[in-house]
């Protein structure tokens, strides 16, 4: 009994381990592939696809907002706090329902909010999910 729990803490730690070399060997990977190219092929485009360079480098293109007021239906984690700076910051009213929540606002505002760094949804996202907000 005593040897199972202690080969499966053993196996636990070796599986952190593992999980842990693996994201520092793709990193180091990452690093040494974009020193190489970056100075000469995407010197303003960073490479997609490794997770260490998925930050915004180049603003994305500011989606012109409908006038009037609007409502888009989101899905929300965070606390109290998180709402009640947004509303202050973009200017809207947060009302949970039971999937989620529901933004209200002028439409510049909502898509304000949606593309700022507080939510991080594309403007592809925002013209397929909510195309009512940019009529």
């Amino acid at each position: 009994m005593k040897e199972r729990q202690i080969d499966a803490e053993i196996k636990k730690g070796i599986d952190a381990r593992t999980k842990e070399f693996r994201e520092k060997v793709s990193k180091l990977t990452y690093e040494k592939i974009k020193s190489k190219l970056v100075p000469m092929v995407f010197s303003k485009n960073p490479l997609k696809g490794y997770p260490y360079n998925e930050r915004k480098t180049v603003n994305e293109a500011q989606l012109k907002a409908g006038s009037g007021k609007g409502v888009a239906d989101i899905d929300f984690v965070g606390d109290a706090g998180h709402i009640m700076a947004a509303e202050r910051k973009f200017k809207i009213k947060f009302k949970k329902h039971s999937a989620g929540y529901d933004i209200s606002g002028e439409k510049k505002d909502i898509v304000a909010y949606l593309q700022s760094d507080d939510y991080g949804m594309d403007s592809e996202d925002i013209k397929d999910i909510y195309p009512e907000l940019l009529s």
